[in-house]
C-alpha cells in the first residue's frame, strides 16, 4: 500500500441521492445531460406540457451549468442563449415551472433515454415498454433505492 500524502488528500462528505417524486399537481421531466441538445428538450417538453393541460411543470438535470443558465441567467454571447431565451419566454405563459439540479446517480434512467434518442430519428415517441437494462432502474425508483455520492468540500 502506498503511504498517504495528508496534504494532497480532498474532504468529501457523503450524501444519499435517489429519485423523488414531483408533488401533486406537478409534472416532471427528467432530462440528461448535454447543453444544447438537453435544453431543447426542455423547450419540446414544456410546449407537450402546455398542450396537454399540465400548468406545473418540474425539470431535473445532471447539469448543473444548464441548470444554473436557465435559473440565473444566460449571458446574449452564449452558444445557448436562443435557447434559454425560449424556455423563459416558455415559462411566463400561464406555466409554473421549476428547474433543479439532481446527482447523476439519481438520473440514470434519463441517462438511457438520452442514448436510445441517439439511435432512433428525431421526434416524440411514447414507450409501451421499459427499454432493456430499465426495468431494475425503474424499480429502484419505485421502491426509494438511494445511492452513495461523494461531494467535495
Amino acid at each position: 500500500a502506498e503511504d498517504s500524502l495528508p496534504h494532497m488528500e480532498k474532504m468529501y462528505t457523503l450524501v444519499r441521492v435517489g429519485c423523488t417524486r414531483p408533488t401533486q399537481g406537478w409534472i416532471k421531466f427528467n432530462i440528461g445531460r448535454a447543453l444544447i441538445p438537453q435544453n431543447q428538450s426542455a423547450t419540446c417538453a414544456l410546449q407537450a406540457a402546455k398542450e396537454n393541460g399540465f400548468n406545473r411543470v418540474m425539470f431535473e438535470s445532471d447539469s448543473v451549468i444548464d441548470v444554473d443558465l436557465i435559473v440565473k441567467g444566460c449571458p446574449p454571447n452564449h452558444s445557448c442563449s436562443s435557447i434559454v431565451s425560449r424556455i423563459n419566454r416558455l415559462k411566463m405563459q400561464e406555466c409554473e415551472v421549476s428547474f433543479h439540479h439532481i446527482y447523476r446517480q439519481a438520473n440514470q434512467i434519463a441517462i438511457r433515454l438520452v442514448r436510445h434518442t441517439l439511435t432512433i430519428p428525431t421526434s416524440i415517441h411514447y414507450l409501451n415498454n421499459p427499454l432493456p437494462g430499465c426495468i431494475i432502474l425503474l424499480w429502484q425508483d419505485i421502491v426509494g433505492v438511494l445511492f452513495n455520492h461523494r461531494i467535495p468540500l
